[in-house]
């Protein structure tokens, strides 16, 4: 019967026989920073959890772990932690409006963001939404006939300013890889299962386009197509097309920015 000492023996026997560690240690090497670019993001969503975790509990239950903490039983005050840490992570696990309130994330539906503009409140609306951010390709739009931004615009009756960050796009990317079957999975569930990877230090720059005032005989169509036209100007002025990474990164030094803008070249696809 083989000892435990005789079993390590062996196994490092055949390792060292079977394993190359050069190559191990190189492919190592090489995968680390594409493991990284998708990690980033999954990072970043436990950080969403963690922080709408820490809203929970600040909302709901700071009156009663302070009064716990006062009273001076460290036991039931570490049950009363216990128990709201749980509670928190079987609320939150179901949905992240605590967020959502606390950033002042609404739904967009007409009524609702019609109402807060008429109120004097500043909105911003992505008319694309998770769709866009999934599936667009050199940043082309991809409203299809969302036409709600603009129904809510002329019946609040005020202007709409385009905006849009210069390289926003090569900051994050979805995989093209599988892009048909994300996008069945998506128009049947609404979910987004296009994986994300990136978190690349790019220089981002937000442009800020001439306002679009309102004008009574406008459509909600019209205002759509004025709208797209003017964020399809701010993007072939401002953003290299096709989008690269590597010079997009290049940007943030104010010399090579200056020359690779001079060399745009605009493709769209």
């Amino acid at each position: 019967m083989l000892t435990i000492n005789q079993f390590i023996q062996f196994i490092k026997d055949n390792t060292i026989d079977y394993v190359d560690f050069d190559y191990s240690l190189w492919l190592t090497w090489c995968l680390t920073p594409l493991v990284v670019t998708f990690l980033l993001p999954v990072v970043i969503a436990l950080l969403l959890y963690l922080s709408a975790f820490t809203l929970y509990i600040y909302k709901l239950h700071w009156g009663r772990l302070r009064t716990a903490l006062i009273t001076g039983d460290k036991w039931e005050a570490a049950r009363k932690v216990v128990a709201i840490i749980w509670d928190a992570h079987g609320w939150i696990w179901h949905g992240f409006s605590i967020l959502s309130d606390c950033m002042r994330v609404i739904p967009g539906t007409v009524q609702s963001c019609s109402k807060l503009l008429k109120e004097g409140n500043y909105l911003a609306i992505a008319p694309g939404g998770v769709y866009e951010a999934q599936f667009s390709l050199n940043y082309s739009l991809m409203w299809k006939r969302r036409l709600g931004f603009a129904k809510a615009a002329l019946e609040s009756k005020v202007p709409v300013i385009p905006i849009f960050t210069e390289n926003l796009r090569e900051a994050f990317r979805t995989m093209h890889l599988g892009r048909r079957l994300f996008l069945k999975l998506y128009t049947w569930t609404k979910l987004p299962f296009a994986p994300i990877y990136g978190g690349f230090p790019v220089k981002m720059v937000t442009h800020i386009g001439r306002p679009i005032y309102y004008e009574p005989d406008l459509s909600p169509e019209d205002l759509q197509m004025k709208v797209a036209a003017s964020l399809e100007e701010l993007i072939k002025t401002h953003q290299r097309i096709p989008g690269n990474i590597l010079l997009s990164i290049l940007d943030r030094i104010p010399y090579l920015r200056k020359r690779l803008k001079s060399g745009i070249v605009h493709r769209f696809v």
